[in-house]
Formats: structure tokens, sequence, C-alpha cells
């Protein structure tokens, strides 16, 4: 008996119910341009993460003004001209409030008096709109002093722990927040108006673009939330869709809104890309006139599009300096960024050839935005690759047939 009492107590394992992944079941809902001919017509596609009861069951569908606010930027800021409707011409327009739900699969977006309004192709293409932000989008007020040291705490999960400086307008973008006068709210881009204290895997999801901080009507006022716009975060959903966003400054707002822009305009891309002819939004510096900055409206062949804006993989190339990045021109960042460090030129070229010839490295990290960022390199299509990768096979092949000859 004493050599039962002192036997240790079986160890009882713990285990974690897998998340729901019922966001993945849903088919997005599609936003139509009326001035294109379906299927060619869906510029945007937006998840269904938000609910109400209808008749004692749930409907999922998407927030009305999160929405509309992502098609009015996605055509160049017609935030008093853009609407939804039923049918191409407009005649029957959305009658659902603001803040209620979106739920039909498609909506044509319309812009009176231009049914085949401009498309901004990237987020390097879009032009803040100064003075001009919607006014559902409130500047943020405290009522009496923050609760917790903004600091140190996550502004979603409430931890203390693992906290990275997230961007709202991310470093990457210095050039785009130049351009745009972004410093006139808070100062460069590291300012605090500008940075948003998240845990490490929030961070991660962020600057992969799964949500956004929209303003939605709630239950105490309108206030800052999270909103889902990938399926891919169907993990993240139940818990993180509409979490209220507290010990936000109250200058955050333009960042709020670039940052839902920056998000949003990546989605545009499959439009951009698809090898049509399309109206966009583009823009232009002049760097002989004091680098003078302008927003034009042209017309581009699916050709000039995919050259432009069709950077292959998840990131979009650009041209690397040796030892150097985005951290380097600003002056050091922190650690905790979730950039990568560029490559030097070492790194990029492989000797391995059989022939002896450096070749360019198929490994080379991408180093900037994994947005449809422009890019006045061509790029090859995947036909026009795959012929030279064949006659090149075909050459080294014939070569070697030739040398075995020889000998």
């Amino acid at each position: 008996m004493a050599t039962d009492s002192l036997r240790p107590l079986p160890i009882v394992a713990s285990s974690v119910d897998p998340p729901s992944r019922d966001l993945d079941d849903r088919l997005d809902i599609r936003f139509l341009h009326p001035g294109y001919p379906s299927p060619l017509n869906v510029f945007l596609t937006l998840p269904r993460v938000d609910s109400e009861s209808s008749d004692g069951a749930v409907v999922f569908g998407i927030h009305h003004q999160t929405a509309l606010t992502a098609c009015q930027i996605t055509a160049g800021n017609v935030f008093q001209a853009g609407y939804f409707a039923a049918d191409s011409a407009g005649g029957q327009k959305e009658r659902v409030s603001l803040d209620g739900l979106l739920t039909k699969n498609s909506y044509y977006f319309i812009v009176d008096g231009n049914v085949k309004y401009p498309i901004v192709p990237s987020f390097k293409d879009w032009e803040f709109p100064h003075g001009q932000v919607p006014d559902l989008w409130p500047t943020i007020s405290h009522h009496g002093p923050i609760a917790v040291d903004i600091s140190v705490t996550c502004r979603m999960s409430g931890v203390s722990y693992a906290i990275n400086r997230a961007h709202l307008v991310p470093q990457e973008e210095s050039v785009w927040y130049l351009q745009n006068g972004m410093a006139v709210y808070g100062g460069d881009i590291n300012c605090k108006e500008n940075i948003l204290p998240l845990r490490k895997d929030l961070h991660k999801c962020f600057d992969d673009r799964w949500f956004a901080i929209v303003p939605k009507l709630t239950t105490g006022g309108t206030q800052y939330v999270s909103h889902i716009l990938a399926r891919q975060a169907s993990e993240l959903w139940p818990t993180y869709q509409n979490l209220i966003i507290r010990g936000l400054t109250s200058a955050s707002k333009p960042y709020l809104f670039a940052r839902f822009a920056w998000a949003v305009l990546l989605r545009v891309k499959p439009f951009v890309t698809q090898g049509f002819q399309r109206h966009v939004i583009r823009v232009h510096v002049d760097n002989n006139e004091s680098s003078l900055v302008e927003y034009k409206e042209e017309i581009m062949t699916g050709i000039q599009l995919q050259a432009h804006y069709g950077g292959g993989g998840s990131k979009a190339a650009t041209p690397l300096k040796r030892k150097t990045d985005a951290r380097d021109e600003l002056g050091g960042l922190e650690d905790d960024s979730s950039e990568e460090e560029a490559e030097t030129w070492d790194d990029l070229w492989d000797t391995g050839h059989e022939q002896g010839i450096p070749i360019r490295s198929a490994k080379r990290r991408q180093q900037t935005s994994s947005e449809s960022v422009p890019d006045d390199k061509p790029v090859l299509s995947s036909a026009d690759r795959i012929a030279l990768e064949t006659s090149i096979g075909e050459l080294v092949a014939s070569q070697s047939e030739q040398g075995s000859m020889e000998e």
C-alpha cells in the first residue's frame, strides 16, 4: 500500500481542438466593372466574413461600408460618385444601409457618369486623398486615460510578450510615403502614429494582408475593428474578426486608411494582369522638374500590364543593391522588422553551370512589397520562357553530343 501511495499520478494529456475553417467553404463576393464584358469584369473579390441572423438562420456576407470603400479606393478615390447596383446600368441601386450586410454573389460597382472608369493597378499608383478621407472613417478620440501601455501590449491579443512594432504604412513603401506627403500627419515613416504594437504572429499576418483595420458601428458607437480580407486567414476569423483595436493614437486615422488601401489593392492584381486592355491610373515622376509627381489616366494593353505589374512569385522583383536595403536608407530600424535582408551580389550568381558560364540564381530573394509593383523591365511570358529554356536545352545537348563524337 505504501508503494502505491508513492506512485505518480497518470498524466492527463491536453489537446487543442482545430480552429474553425468555415470561411474556406464560403464563396467570395465578386465586384464587377460595368465597362468590361463578363467574365473579364471581376476587378475585386472579398470574403464573407461578417454575419447576421435572418429568419432564424445565420447569413454570411460583408460589411457594406467596408466593401464600398475598397471599391472607391480601387477606382481612384471616387468617394462621392461610387455605389453598388444589381445591374451594369446602375438602375437597381443597392438599398442595404452602409452598416448592413452585402450577401449576394456579385455586385456591379457604378461610378456616375463614367462607365469605363479607370482602376488603380497598385498601391504605388494610388494617391492619398488628403482632405477627402470619408467622414465614415472617424478621427480617433480617447475618453479618459488609456488603461494599458500601448508600447508593450499587443493591440489585438492584449498580451505583453513577443511584441513587434508593426508599421501601418509599411517601411518598404517609404518612397510612396514621401511622394504623398504623409509626414504632415506625424513625421517620418517611423513616427508613433504609424506604429501598431502586435504579437509577432499577428504582425506577420498583418503584413501578409490577411486583415486590415476599419471603422464599424458597434454597440459602443463607431469603433476601429479588425477585418479579415483573405480566406487564408480562416483560422484567425473566429477569434480576430471584428475585434476592437484599442490604444490607437488620435492621429492614426490617415495611416489606417492608407494601410487599408495597401491591403486591398493587391487583390486587384488578377484583374490587371489578366492579359486584356485596361483603363488605369498610374503614377508618373518627372525627375527633371523638381521630382513632380502626377497621377495620370491611360489605356494599357494586356502585354504592357503584364510587363509592368505581372512580377512573379509572392513578391515583386526589383533591383537589389549590394549589402543594402530599405533599412540602411532610413538609418536603421528595429530588429523585429519582418522585412527580409538583402543578399549580396556574390549570393546572386551561380557558377555551377556545366559550361562554366555564370547564370542568375533562381533562388534570389525578392525584396519589396508582395503587391503588383510597377516594373519597367520587360517580363517574359510563360510560353516565351518555356520556348527559351527548350532552345537552350537543345543547344547544350547538341554541344554535348558534338563533344562526344569528337572524342
